[in-house]
């Protein structure tokens, strides 16, 4: 990664390895501004690593933020942004959702490091305080929706589907699947976040009534009263007789395929999913989700 340090009139270019972000090399003399010459050296350094840049855009992310960057969110989450990770921190007063079950998140996240299609998270911990605090990496593209083109969102949908799988094999749902809880990597590569909304398998809902995050919100029924992502559905579509299930996620897949609004067979999963006629190993059978994950399209798409 290009960077430079500067000092007074003096200006140097260097590179940090991306291994390693210790590791700094320079790239050219230093260069003093007070001479006319170094001047125009930094000029046509700095149109080199913008034809650089222009040239590899389709590479680098479309949201750029500046290393340290704080986002205050809901329920009183807040994200801070490394070269390498992502440091959450919540505080687990202002999160019923989170709040039980923050003492089993490092027991989650080590359950699902196996799986690349699920966020990496690591350095769980919870202060006396009561905040929660965990890193999470790789640092990749959040989606704000479904992906433009079909190929893509299959592809996004059989990565949800695998990582199902995984937290599905430890008994636990992923409880609020949604657009802005993925982020992409490449075109044809895609991880689950926000594991804090877990849910194990075969329970019901807390029995509290309370709002969920990104103004998503829902407000529940007297008869399912409950803290409840709008994932769920305005009357919990997504439970069973008031219990999460695993065709609770899948029903939130079926969701999210539908804000996509296509036709054909992603429009026949998505019906399934929705109306919980098929289990999860179904779904990675669906021949639209089997196509996205063959090694010719993988090809063209990333």
């Amino acid at each position: 990664m290009l960077c430079y340090a500067a000092a007074g009139v003096e200006l140097q270019f260097c590179a940090m390895q991306r291994e390693d972000s210790s590791v700094v090399s320079d790239v050219a003399r230093a260069l003093i501004l007070s001479n006319e010459f170094d001047r125009l050296c930094v000029i046509h350094i700095a149109l080199l690593a913008y034809s650089i840049i222009t040239q590899q855009r389709h590479q680098l992310p479309k949201q750029v933020r500046p290393l340290g960057l704080e986002v205050k969110r809901p329920r009183g989450c807040n994200i801070q942004y490394f070269h390498r990770y992502l440091l959450k921190r919540v505080e687990l007063a202002e999160d019923p959702l989170l709040a039980p079950i923050a003492q089993q998140m490092e027991a989650i996240y080590a359950a699902a490091a196996a799986c690349e299609y699920i966020i990496g998270g690591t350095s769980v911990r919870t202060t006396h305080e009561g905040v929660y605090s965990v890193e999470l990496s790789p640092v990749a593209t959040p989606m704000s929706g479904p992906p433009q083109s079909e190929q893509e969102l299959a592809a996004a949908i059989r990565c949800v589907l695998l990582a199902l799988q995984c937290l599905h094999s430890h008994d636990w749902g992923h409880g609020d699947l949604r657009w802005h809880n993925v982020v992409a990597e490449t075109n044809c590569k895609y991880r689950v976040i926000d594991l804090e909304s877990a849910v194990p398998l075969g329970s019901k809902p807390i029995a509290q009534v309370s709002s969920s995050d990104d103004n998503d919100s829902a407000t529940t029924p007297n008869k399912h009263p409950a803290v409840m992502p709008r994932a769920w559905g305005p009357n919990a579509e997504a439970l069973d007789d008031g219990v999460f299930t695993a065709r609770s996620d899948l029903y939130m897949v079926g969701k999210m395929i539908e804000e996509a609004s296509m036709n054909g067979p992603a429009a026949a999963l998505a019906a399934k999913l929705v109306d919980k006629q098929l289990i999860l190993d179904e779904a990675l059978r669906d021949e639209w989700v089997v196509l996205a994950g063959s090694p010719l399209r993988q090809v063209a798409n990333c």
